[in-house]
């Protein structure tokens, strides 16, 4: 199995903690699934580094958790994502900093590379629209298999012509929500029936819907003593989902309720996984 997530991997700075901690939607995916595949995979992260302290730290993060890293190195800031906690420890992210990851694009050798990959998961969002639009410019999909995040769609704008864009590319879809009263919930549920992509919906502290065809599979989120930081639940959540689909073959519902676990273990904690 050879699997790639392109897209962001920065450093996550906690302003009132007066910490921080490496981060990034697709590092944290990569760190998340090298522990699940160990060494029956081959995880690799694609993306911009800056020639900081931070990139070099995500670099050395990467070697020593046998992720290879398919980074960009180029001068300049690497990512920073400031987040405030609130007292529920739910993470808000507050004037994100992309550095060298704004003008970041796949090169055509980059682009001929993942047609051996057997899935490629990217994320969507402002400071990465260059590159999801990169992954399928050549009018077909990246990899045998295909995933975009679009959880933090509803932060910028909610308008569901960015999914129908790469739906046509697409095997899984994945939305962040706050209810299924959301319009794009909606939406999901009307693509689903005539699509072939599963739409994966996380609904924050109240659980997780996927939606396949007609069928739709709720699971909720699992109690835990005390949320600290939300942030990563959900690449958490994704990274299970993928392993228990892709390797075991469980059934959805099974895949569901042992991501639903893991995640639940990422939010006891700072930071969207254990250094």
């Amino acid at each position: 199995m050879k699997m790639g997530f392109v897209g962001d991997s920065g450093i996550d700075v906690y302003v009132h903690q007066k910490t921080s901690h490496l981060g990034g939607c697709s590092l944290n995916l990569a760190i998340h699934s090298k522990e699940l595949w160990k060494n029956s995979a081959d995880i690799c992260v694609f993306g911009a580094l800056g020639t900081d302290e931070a990139g070099q730290q995500i670099q050395e993060l990467c070697r020593a958790r046998g992720i290879i890293s398919c980074h960009d190195m180029v001068p300049g800031p690497t990512a920073r994502c400031p987040i405030e906690l609130s007292a529920e420890g739910d993470r808000k992210f507050v004037n994100y900093e992309a550095g060298v990851l704004r003008d970041f694009q796949l090169s055509s050798t980059r682009l001929d590379s993942l047609a051996s990959f057997d899935w490629i998961h990217g994320t969507y969002y402002p400071s990465l629209f260059k590159v999801a639009h990169n992954l399928i410019q050549r009018g077909k999909k990246p990899s045998r298999l295909f995933s975009m995040d679009f959880s933090d769609l509803g932060e910028f704008d909610s308008d569901s012509k960015h999914i129908e864009t790469f739906l046509p590319y697409l095997d899984l879809v994945i939305l962040g929500l706050k209810s299924q009263a959301d319009p794009l919930f909606k939406f999901a549920q009307a693509r689903a029936k005539i699509s072939s992509a599963r739409f994966l919906v996380t609904l924050g502290a109240t659980g997780v819907v996927l939606l396949v065809k007609d069928q739709s599979i709720f699971v909720p989120a699992k109690k835990v003593p005390k949320v600290v930081d939300t942030t990563g639940a959900g690449d958490a959540f994704l990274a299970s989902y993928l392993y228990e689909t892709l390797l075991h073959q469980q059934s959805a519902e099974a895949s569901l309720e042992i991501s639903a676990e893991r995640a639940a273990k990422v939010v006891e904690h700072l930071g969207a996984f254990l250094i």
